[in-house]
């Protein structure tokens, strides 16, 4: 493949790694010109700001939930409204602090966002999942990038449910910062 291309995909996977894992720094050189840079701050939103840098910290809201019945946890953010993506790129699924790709879920980001920005129009979203390994089959793909859910309609339910509240609530990481 062309090295753009190549160059690409190496990003790609190191704002993964840097998003599911904040406290680790990284930087990414492509021709003595930095790609990517994150300071491992272990702060999620900050971490986003320095990948996007796009003034991305007014429009970040904080998502945290439990379900103490089925023992689910989720922190993360998801953007306002007010900020859209063209693409579905920007959506993060992070599970027991592995990044992956999972149709499922992203599309409970999506639903909690139907109502709320123009069809065709995607949310940036981080959702970190941590769920009792025996509800979670990790073992599907080859590469670990896609999981199987022993109970997948509540899990969506319950991320559905989370994004919502949060958007609902308005618990914008800037008002926690003053």
């Amino acid at each position: 493949k062309k090295a753009t291309t190549e160059v690409a995909a190496v990003v790609e996977t190191l704002q993964n790694i840097a998003i599911s894992h904040p406290e680790v720094a990284i930087i990414c050189k492509n021709q003595n010109k930095i790609a990517l840079k994150t300071s491992g701050s272990n702060d999620l939103c900050l971490c986003l700001n320095e990948i996007f840098s796009n003034d991305l910290l007014k429009h970040l809201v904080l998502i945290n939930a439990v379900d103490e019945g089925e023992k689910y946890f989720i922190d993360g953010v998801v953007s306002d409204p007010t900020f859209t993506k063209s693409n579905r790129k920007s959506i993060y699924i992070i599970i027991n602090g592995r990044s992956i790709k999972c149709p499922i879920l992203t599309k409970a980001v999506e639903r909690a966002f139907e109502d709320k920005i123009p069809s065709g129009r995607f949310p940036l979203a981080v959702v970190n999942l941590i769920l009792p390994t025996d509800k979670v089959d990790v073992n599907v793909h080859p590469t670990k990038k896609e999981v199987r859910y022993e109970t997948a309609n509540s899990i969506f339910g319950f991320v559905n449910y989370a994004i919502r509240k949060a958007l609902q609530e308005g618990d914008f990481y800037l008002k926690k910062k003053k």
